[in-house]
């Protein structure tokens, strides 16, 4: 073989080998792109969950719902009528959680 068809082989090879580069780094990022999209689903609906934990926790979805609980508009009522008494909101923050049993006061 002369050098002429030696170095024509070498630049076939080593284009072979440039392809191979180009098809592996294509699948990278192509596998890259799938990662991106799926973290950006992830991330947009972590985004959200704590308006959606809000939203159950309003309808009451997230503890069982008690009938000494009472309606939200006789909490709004009472504590409309404690305001209009004089007291102050750490007051009535105080008296919930006195009542509840579930909070020290500070």
């Amino acid at each position: 073989m002369d050098a002429t068809k030696i170095a024509l082989f070498c630049l076939i090879v080593l284009m072979f080998l440039i392809l191979l580069a180009i098809v592996e780094l294509r699948r990278v990022f192509d596998k890259a792109n799938v990662i991106e999209t799926r973290y950006q689903t992830l991330k947009e609906k972590i985004d959200a969950l704590p308006q959606i934990i809000l939203h159950q926790a309003f309808q009451g979805k997230l503890v069982p719902q008690l009938d000494s609980d009472g309606d939200a508009k006789d909490l709004l009522r009472e504590i409309s009528a404690l305001w209009d008494s004089g007291y102050t909101q750490s007051d009535i923050l105080g008296m919930v959680a006195e009542e509840k049993g579930e909070y020290e006061r500070k």
